[in-house]
């Protein structure tokens, strides 16, 4: 499995380097759908490291809420409330954005919307030279390493997004998207702290795994103890090493065990599903293919278990078709699973 690990994760002052005509470059190819993105960004940054630190960047810059609404009040249009300025989705052209370019056609819309994606860019540059803050994004099917200034280090799978954010009494990450692994550098006067979906894991010492499995939010404990607050109105679940839990909304979360030492799990290459519904299972495998996947109805909340590579998501969706006597229609862009 490909390791992707940026050259220096704590500054991107290098970036000033690249023309604009390159960042403009990068901003286009950062909106692309797959699998034309990831094709096309693969043969635009080669070896270039600074391409590919700036590519990743504007993709991270579009999934900023604070970016979009800074740079859409430059351009939106003056009847424009702040709800439709952040009507958005990540990876995607705003609402607002989309509505204003609609009457300067096609060349001036490409024009106007990579001009505002280099903007938005500039902007988190600035922003980003204020300690302690940064945005990070993994590309299908690549793993990528964080290194964080107080010694913690994120993995986060493919697909996967955090802002991090750090003051004096507090280290924040935020998990927008996928899943990461951190491994916690002790300091108690600085609890480190992952949200996602409305739950709060909260360290101090540790290593554990969050991840996002639809609207479900799964958390496994592999060294020390976190306290998972979901519920305003209860008191924070304690998990310790060998311990984790899904959290589906409007449930009580279960607590269960595992053998962290044993457990084969996405750092590895693998994923180990028991009971786990095929729609759940797909979104997974999803992160390592650029072809989208479909899953009928009917079947999405079939039960599968049994260990499957991750790198071979194309095969392991044949076997679970095969074992459950499934129809799998693959083409370029496209897994339908009937």
């Amino acid at each position: 499995m490909m390791n992707n690990k940026p050259t220096d994760p704590t500054s991107r002052a290098h970036w000033r380097t690249l023309s604009e005509a390159e960042l403009e470059t990068a901003a286009h190819l950062a909106l692309l759908d797959e699998p034309e993105r990831t094709r096309e960004s693969a043969a635009w940054i080669g070896d270039n490291a600074q391409r590919r630190e700036a590519f990743l960047a504007m993709g991270g810059t579009w999934s900023d809420e604070a970016m979009i609404a800074a740079a859409v009040e430059l351009y939106a249009e003056p009847n424009e409330t702040s709800a439709e300025i952040l009507s958005f989705k990540p990876r995607a052209k705003p609402a607002a954005l989309t509505r204003h370019w609609a009457w300067m056609g096609a060349a001036g819309a490409i024009a106007a919307s990579l001009m505002v994606a280099v903007a938005l860019f500039m902007m988190q540059v600035d922003t980003d030279n204020a300690p302690q803050s940064q945005n990070y994004a993994s590309l299908t099917g690549v793993t990528q390493d964080v290194a964080l200034d107080d010694g913690s280090h994120i993995l986060l799978n493919a697909q996967s997004g955090i802002h991090v954010s750090f003051s004096d009494d507090r280290r924040a990450i935020a998990l927008n998207t996928g899943q990461a692994y951190f491994d916690v550098a002790p300091d108690r006067e600085r609890p480190f702290v992952v949200s996602t979906q409305g739950v709060d894991v909260r360290a101090v010492g540790t290593e554990f795994d969050v991840e996002q499995r639809g609207q479900d939010v799964i958390v496994k404990v592999f060294e020390g103890v976190v306290a998972v607050s979901f519920d305003q109105s209860q008191d924070p679940m304690m998990l310790q090493a060998g311990q984790w839990t899904r959290i589906l909304p409007g449930l009580h979360p279960q607590v269960s065990v595992f053998n962290p030492a044993s457990l084969e799990d996405w750092r590895t290459g693998w994923i180990v599903f028991e009971d786990e519904p095929l729609e759940g299972a797909v979104e997974t495998l999803a992160r390592y293919t650029p072809q989208r996947i479909w899953v009928s109805a009917r079947h999405s909340d079939l039960p599968v278990t049994g260990r499957f590579r991750l790198d071979q998501p194309i095969e392991t969706l044949g076997l679970i078709s095969d074992l459950e006597d499934l129809e799998l229609d693959i083409t370029e862009t496209r897994i339908e699973i009937r």
